[in-house]
């Protein structure tokens, strides 16, 4: 590995390819842990958590994205972070990554004034990952936070 120009280059596609690989797995461990500690962090008094959301982390295959870049994908399935609301009534699917991480509020219902179930501050899971992440990045890979919040890559 060689810095040209200001960027870091490797020597050779099979260089870029193993550190690819080595950082994917890492952001992956980071992502889950991270995870495990937020689900560590309370239990829930008004629902019962089914455990999908730890399992919907998957780190994708390397990709070239184009000539010179390879990519590898971390993505979070729709399929198992997307849930019903424990309310009936009409409430939307909510996405448990994307509202543990942001936050929400409910303008009303008799639930509205309960902590972590009508509202929650956030707990910046994504931002977290990404810090955790950059904190030991290796040179020559760049993370993009795609803003679907459904994915971040490495390239």
């Amino acid at each position: 590995m060689e810095l040209i120009n200001g960027v870091w280059m490797f020597e050779s596609e099979q260089e870029a390819l193993q550190a690819l690989k080595k950082e994917g797995k890492r952001l992956e461990q980071l992502a889950i842990d991270l995870w495990r500690q937020y689900l560590n962090s309370y239990k829930p008094e008004r629902y019962v958590r089914k455990g999908k959301s730890l399992t919907s982390i998957k780190l994708g295959v390397v990709k070239k994205y184009d000539e010179d870049t390879l990519c590898i994908e971390l993505t979070w399935e729709d399929d198992l972070t997307y849930h019903d609301s424990y309310l009936t009534g009409g409430y939307p699917k909510g996405n448990s990554i994307m509202l543990i991480s942001e936050g929400w509020a409910v303008s009303r219902g008799w639930h509205r004034n309960i902590y972590r179930f009508g509202y929650y501050e956030g707990w910046h899971y994504l931002d977290k990952l990404v810090k955790a992440f950059e904190a030991e990045q290796h040179k020559g890979i760049v993370l993009e936070m795609q803003n679907s919040g459904k994915a971040v890559k490495l390239y």
